[in-house]
């Protein structure tokens, strides 16, 4: 049997949560497997933060879906760390997905934990996956079935490209009026 360590957050304990500063950490300090969470600002971009709101982990206040990327990418989400730190992580800044995805291509094994429940979600995820390499496209792929968002979840379980681990965590899908929570996990 094998295991893995993952990190989660990123190197959390050592540099702010669900930062770059975070994950570079996690893999400077030879954690290849880093977990993460994605919740959709107002305009549809998916950004890594944990919390519904940014009141936590940055000097904002307000809920990351009423508010812009231009007003995320704004807040610093270090300040709150390095109080207690020898290193400053002041101005470290709330990553877009995208960002995440292309800086670790082929360098870690992400493990995305959607946090909210906006249908545009798995989609604007699904987009991002496929746009920035970390899943192989299909052709024959097509939408037929009734729920949306879970059809995009099953979706994302394609052939993921061998030398990367992808896992997908979905909170609150419903599926014929059942909540469930899908993990879509594939291994090298």
């Amino acid at each position: 049997m094998s295991f893995a360590i993952i990190a989660h957050r990123g190197f959390s304990s050592q540099a702010p949560e669900n930062t770059l500063a975070a994950f570079d950490l996690a893999l400077a300090s030879g954690f290849r497997d880093i977990e993460f969470d994605v919740h959709l600002s107002s305009d549809g971009v998916p950004v890594v933060m944990h919390d519904p709101t940014v009141n936590r982990t940055t000097d904002g206040t307000g809920k990351i879906s009423k508010m812009p990327l231009s007003v995320i990418r704004e807040l610093d989400a270090g300040s709150w760390f390095s109080q207690t730190r020898e290193f400053a992580f002041q101005n470290e800044k709330v990553p877009e997905l995208e960002e995440v995805l292309l800086r670790y291509r082929g360098l870690a094994r992400l493990y995305i934990e959607l946090k909210s429940g906006e249908p545009e979600l798995v989609e604007n995820v699904h987009y991002l996956l496929e746009h920035t390499g970390w899943l192989e496209r299909k052709q024959e792929d097509s939408v037929n079935e009734t729920d949306e968002k879970v059809t995009k979840v099953k979706k994302s379980k394609k052939k993921i490209k061998k030398h990367i681990t992808t896992g997908i965590a979905y909170v609150h899908a419903t599926f014929n009026n059942t909540i469930v929570t899908c993990l879509l996990y594939t291994s090298d």
